[in-house]
């Protein structure tokens, strides 16, 4: 085509027909004009195929990590109730008459479990620290994830405070002054002489001192707003952006 066009441009030049020369001319610059064009357009296309696919790549894997998230946090989650009534059950021995203790009672002052909810970031975190985060199309789902660190920062402050109100008051103060630790040995012979010997059990004091009953408190409320604030909104934020990234995916 480009030698069509070049060839009659000539022969109108040669056979001095300028009209004639310059609409070939211009259909010969049109011609380059439309080609330049196309491949602008094509390169276009090759490049947002290749967005696209770097777009779903990143979709996926963090949809791995918020699924995670999501299983983690509900687990968390389903023993909170647990332990709010255990620890109003402990609130409720205050006051009881020494010949009520019970050694189901003993037992249950002995539990003082906790869980450490794993929260995983690696994905997202290198997506908002970088320019990933532009490839992502919808808007609504780029601004959930840039305000979830600061969910998941909230949710493990108080998930902390809880840890710390057992490894560092909670299970002190049983181990160190009123609990006895005979009590968890094996039920053989050669711990009978210690058994018979060591300190006993001092429920009574324990459940009349004033630090373990605020001890107490303080791990109901925290455990408490644990559950209805900061981990309900985490784990309803995490369920709006896995719905949204699956949205996205199905698009691809």
């Amino acid at each position: 085509m480009f030698r069509f066009f070049h060839k009659t441009r000539l022969k109108a030049f040669f056979e001095h027909q300028p009209v004639r020369y310059l609409t070939y001319a211009f259909g010969e610059v049109l011609l380059v004009v439309i080609g330049i064009l196309i491949a602008l357009q094509v390169n276009n296309w090759n490049e947002q195929r290749k967005d696209a696919e770097r777009e779903l790549k990143i979709l996926l894997s963090l949809k791995d990590d918020i699924q995670a998230n999501e299983s983690e946090l509900n687990a968390t989650l389903q023993g909170i109730p647990f332990r709010l009534k255990q620890y109003t059950r402990h609130l409720s021995y205050v006051g009881l008459q020494p010949e009520d203790y019970t050694k189901e009672i003993t037992n249950d002052i002995y539990d003082t479990g906790y869980r450490s909810t794993e929260i995983v970031q690696g994905t997202l975190n290198s997506v908002l620290s970088s320019d990933q985060l532009e490839l992502i199309q919808n808007d609504t789902l780029k601004k959930l994830l840039t305000s979830y660190p600061a969910s998941i920062e909230q949710f493990q402050k108080t998930e902390t405070l809880v840890i710390d109100y057992v490894l560092d008051f909670q299970r002190p103060l049983l181990r160190d002054k009123y609990l006895s630790l005979s009590n968890i040995l094996p039920n053989d012979p050669e711990f009978q002489h210690f058994r018979n010997h060591a300190q006993k059990d001092d429920v009574a004091g324990l459940l009349n001192d004033r630090s373990y009953q605020n001890i107490l408190a303080g791990l109901y409320m925290v455990t408490k707003s644990q559950l209805e604030n900061q981990g309900k909104i985490l784990h309803q934020k995490t369920l709006a952006i896995l719905h949204l990234l699956q949205s996205e995916i199905d698009q691809h």
